[in-house]
């Protein structure tokens, strides 16, 4: 195809000759291979492929924040909610949860977020990653990276690979919690119970990304306590 983009005679050769159809004669001479015709060069072209692993890796906690908005999701909680907003420590992959009955509520559950970590280990949030969502992209957000000195760091637009550290762990969640609604016919308006205990779960669990650790003991340095954990249900 891309061959006979390049070698129609009309173009090329000025040919006049029309075939009863109305359409220009082929030229299959070959005489004009070496030029390139750019709509399939532009057409045909893929991206190249993302690494599986990011280059980057924060050294200690709240050195960079990986945030991400999930939702509308119906039905919404009881308490309304119909959102929820995932943040992830890089250095340490634990993760916060926040319900949200809108995205305007990102902000405020983000400083909610931000004041607890940094009381928990004693220092400051340096860097925030987003998707370039409007809830991230607001002056109000801009105003609050400035005031605490934080970098915000945005993926380029239709890429969340860019943001995948946050991005997978938000599928985990939902399909962690999705398997515990399933299994125990949980109604489906109590999801919001349902992504807090996963992510309380998958806090206290082996991380791939991690050397033997879990998230929880990479963050406060001491091991989870799970003997309290019990099959739903029971």
């Amino acid at each position: 195809m891309a061959l006979a983009c390049k070698i129609w005679s009309s173009k090329f050769q000025g040919s006049e000759e029309v075939s009863q159809e109305g359409y220009g004669k082929w030229n299959t001479s070959g005489d004009h291979v070496e030029q390139v015709c750019e709509g399939c060069t532009l057409g045909k072209q893929h991206r190249k492929a993302f690494p599986k692993a990011s280059a980057y890796r924060a050294q200690k906690g709240l050195e960079l924040f990986h945030t991400d908005l999930c939702g509308q999701i119906t039905p919404p909680t009881p308490g309304g909610k119909a959102y929820f907003l995932l943040d992830v420590d890089d250095y340490s992959r634990y993760m916060w949860i926040e319900l949200l009955r809108s995205k305007d509520e990102a902000l405020a559950c983000l400083k909610k977020v931000k004041t607890r970590a940094e009381t928990e280990i004693e220092g400051e949030v340096k860097a925030v990653r987003t998707d370039q969502g409007g809830e991230f992209n607001s002056k109000q957000f801009t105003a609050f990276c400035i005031e605490f000195g934080i970098k915000h760091h945005t993926t380029t637009p239709y890429t969340p690979q860019q943001n995948g550290v946050v991005e997978r762990r938000n599928q985990t969640v939902v399909e962690m919690a999705g398997c515990i609604m399933k299994s125990k016919s949980v109604p489906a308006q109590l999801w919001g119970e349902a992504v807090t205990t996963a992510v309380y779960i998958l806090n206290r669990s082996p991380a791939k990304s991690l050397e033997g650790v879990t998230p929880y003991e990479a963050w406060y340095g001491k091991k989870p306590i799970v003997k309290h954990l019990k099959y739903l249900g029971v």
